[in-house]
């Protein structure tokens, strides 16, 4: 039987959070040097709208995706386990679980498809996508918050979260409402990255775009509250050959370190 362990599961989250950033502000930093954009805080997406910037922003989005999907997947796997150890109840944070699973990984796949449409060339589709990434991860924390009330050993970490949540919620109700606003009062034919002060509805989308810098840094710091529990578990992957006759049966586990 071959077995393999690892007890460095945070180290995904380094790997994150590196492509994470860079996905954010590089495609931006060189999209204002050649004056694509203006400083007057674009959207994200805005950034990324046109090439060669879009290019680098899809690659980097999709490493993301890729990322948090395994950092999705293994939280599934570690809250299995703890909540094995639990008597109240342990059915229905397998539940919530499993749901939060679902979630997460829709928005990955969302993820995927905002990046590879470019908010200039097919917006309604990339809107589309965003909206959904946004959703699904507002539920994916939702779940994992009220999961965390009872599963977590330390009282600070689901408050910690809620108030991500909550904070999250109040920034989503800004980009869209806000964003709406601004498209109402936008008058120029011009592209809305571009935008300066004496445009109409500046400063609303300057409020939705700002909104949306806040929730994905939210976004990001929900997904570092996990580095506790995985810090307490070790990940093992195990393959077992009976025999010729027998299909290779793999195995993979969490367990506290």
């Amino acid at each position: 039987m071959s077995r393999h362990s690892c007890t460095k599961l945070t180290r995904i989250f380094i790997i994150f959070g590196i492509v994470y950033g860079l996905a954010i502000f590089l495609p931006f930093i060189i999209s204002l040097s050649n004056g694509r954009v203006t400083p007057y805080v674009p959207y994200i997406s805005e950034g990324g709208g046109q090439f060669p910037e879009a290019g680098i922003f899809c690659t980097l989005m999709v490493i993301t995706a890729f990322t948090s999907q395994v950092i999705i997947f293994l939280r599934y796997l570690v809250v299995e386990g703890l909540s094995s150890q639990v008597s109240r109840r342990p059915e229905m944070y397998n539940f919530l679980n499993a749901v939060a699973l679902v979630l997460g990984s829709m928005a990955s796949f969302f993820m995927i498809v905002m990046a590879s449409y470019p908010t200039t060339a097919l917006a309604q589709v990339h809107n589309s996508a965003a909206g959904m990434v946004s959703i699904c991860f507002m539920l994916y924390m939702i779940c994992h918050t009220w999961i965390s009330t009872l599963l977590s050993d330390i009282p600070s970490i689901p408050k910690w979260r809620l108030f991500i949540v909550i904070s999250s919620s109040i920034a989503l109700v800004m980009i869209a409402a806000f964003g709406i606003v601004g498209s109402i009062h936008w008058k120029d034919n011009k592209y809305v990255g571009i935008k300066e002060p004496e445009d109409q509805g500046f400063a609303f989308y300057v409020v939705s775009a700002s909104a949306e810098w806040i929730w994905v840094t939210l976004i990001f710091l929900y997904f570092i509250t996990f580095i506790h529990e995985f810090k307490k578990s070790t990940f093992h992957f195990y393959l077992e050959i009976s025999s010729k006759s027998q299909s290779r049966i793999p195995r993979i586990t969490i367990t506290s370190a």
